[in-house]
């Protein structure tokens, strides 16, 4: 029908050498001097308390050092038990025996054989937010050191070997000496410090539960109960060295901040030649538009081992850095999926952010209240914390520096008869 149509002449058409010609489309990329400024890499994001699965490592690559401090909940009150055919509870019960079991990450765990794990008491107060490899309580106006020497270091309760050949789980045995300790829920010393001694083991725990023996003072039998965790956190040993080049991840979690400047182009050639250059786009001419960073290899003993997820989000309050809120994702919450060997093995990976909705934010000007746009970009974790290791790309001046990646759908300028 439409090639019928453009044969038919009609008295009142205008001449087919007036009709606007074919939106022109492009795509434009712009090095970090056209686009970019400012670039700050920022850390203290997050606490390892809030990591999905927390590790033990020793002398991992050589280097890291980790360990898992474990505080379980509430021991019960008392067992229900029978007595003379009728069900009763009894609050005066004896704990007299305890298991701690703990599971593994069998695919994400590094174990060159058979690795031998200690459990010891902790034996002094301790916060699971801001403990740290050299602080038991790490907050403003309360810092306090573990008293047994860095690495929460505590003589050894229980003592295990793990063949993961095997089993995917271990079982320590607990005296009544550190079960006592574990009783009463407002002492906040109690917990546990789980640390392997096989050098270059990395061993990721998805689980671990406390199961009880009880005792009860009504009727000769054992009752056995199961208690779960109440706070864990990981402890590890060297931070790492200062960021060179753009950071993303680990714990406490680092972001990587930039400035975007609203982009003035001198080409392509058949831009300018449509619309004259310079030439700034304008909000609905943005198809499309990325950030485009290079992945480079990061410190030995923080390279992931796992796929990391990579978001954008806009900076809604620069003056507030760091702790400004961020915008929504530009990623829709997914994040940008990076394998781990970018990141080691081979590096020099390019990674694309979608960041369409906050380019056209950015060009489309102030607000209706006369505020002016976002401008500042976050590259993050698109969740914090995912992982003591984290992603490190280049930055300005480096080979891979970032470059901002737009498609342009534009309208040429028409002369009316």
């Amino acid at each position: 029908m439409a090639a019928v149509a453009c044969q038919e002449q009609s008295p009142t058409a205008l001449d087919d050498s007036s009709l606007p010609d074919e939106p022109l489309t492009l795509e434009v990329e712009l090095p970090w001097s056209q686009f970019g400024s400012n670039l700050q890499v920022l850390g203290g994001y997050s606490s390892a308390a809030g990591l999905p699965l927390p590790l033990v490592t020793r002398a991992y690559l050589g280097a890291l050092e980790a360990r898992t401090l474990m505080r379980f909940d509430t021991f019960p009150p008392g067992v229900r038990v029978v007595v003379d055919g009728v069900t009763v509870t009894d609050t005066d019960v004896t704990y007299v025996a305890a298991f701690l079991s703990v599971g593994f990450d069998t695919v994400r765990s590094v174990a060159p054989g058979p690795v031998a794990l200690e459990i010891g008491g902790l034996q002094e107060e301790w916060q699971a937010r801001s403990a740290s490899w050299s602080f038991a309580i790490d907050t403003v106006g309360d810092q306090r050191a573990w008293s047994g020497g860095a690495g929460a270091t505590v003589p050894t309760s229980s003592s295990v070997t793990w063949d993961p050949a095997f089993a995917d789980s271990v079982t320590f045995p607990l005296d009544s000496a550190t079960i006592a300790t574990w009783i009463d829920p407002a002492d906040r010393t109690r917990g546990a410090n789980m640390l392997t001694t096989t050098d270059g083991a990395l061993l990721v725990l998805n689980r671990a539960s406390l199961r009880l023996a009880i005792r009860s003072s009504l009727a000769d039998s054992i009752v056995e109960d199961t208690i779960g965790l109440l706070d864990r956190t990981v402890i590890y040993d060297p931070p790492p060295a200062a960021p060179a080049g753009m950071r993303v991840g680990g714990v406490p979690a680092w972001r990587s901040l930039l400035e975007v400047i609203p982009p003035q182009l001198v080409g392509p050639p058949e831009l300018c030649a449509a619309l004259g250059c310079p030439f700034t786009p304008e909000a609905g001419q943005i198809s499309y538009a990325a950030v485009r960073l290079t992945t480079q290899t990061s410190e030995a003993a923080y390279q992931p081992f796992d796929t990391l997820r990579i978001d954008a989000r806009s900076v809604l309050s620069p003056a507030a850095l760091p702790k400004s809120p961020l915008g929504n994702s530009q990623t829709s919450g997914l994040g940008a999926a990076v394998p781990p060997e970018a990141f080691g093995s081979a590096p020099g990976v390019s990674v694309e952010l979608p960041i369409t909705t906050f380019m056209r934010t950015l060009l489309g000007g102030p607000d209706a209240s006369g505020n002016p746009p976002p401008g500042t970009l976050a590259v993050l974790s698109a969740s914090e914390p995912s992982s003591l290791p984290f992603a490190s790309f280049d930055g300005p001046g480096d080979p891979g520096e970032p470059v901002l990646r737009m498609i342009l759908t534009v309208g040429t300028s028409q002369v009316l008869p």
